[in-house]
């Protein structure tokens, strides 16, 4: 959308399209699974340490105890 400001409450519009519904529902979808991403993240690598506050966790999980696991060699 594109337009003109009148004052300072209206905006006179010169050019706009519209989005269709299923615009709207993919943006909601894709940042839902970001958001589960993100949390999934938070919970496996990180911990609320009382003292210090968010910290990393030593243990977390990498890519290399990934390979591991399965079956795979450090090598690639």
């Amino acid at each position: 959308m594109f337009g003109h400001l009148v004052d300072e409450d209206t905006v006179q519009v010169t050019n706009a399209f519209p989005v269709p519904p299923s615009g709207f529902i993919y943006s909601y979808l894709v940042s839902f699974v970001a958001g589960l991403w993100v949390l999934a993240r938070l919970l496996t690598q990180w911990r609320l340490d009382t003292a210090r506050g968010l910290v990393r966790r030593p243990d977390g999980p990498t890519l290399a105890g990934l390979r591991r696991r399965l079956g795979g060699d450090d090598d690639a």
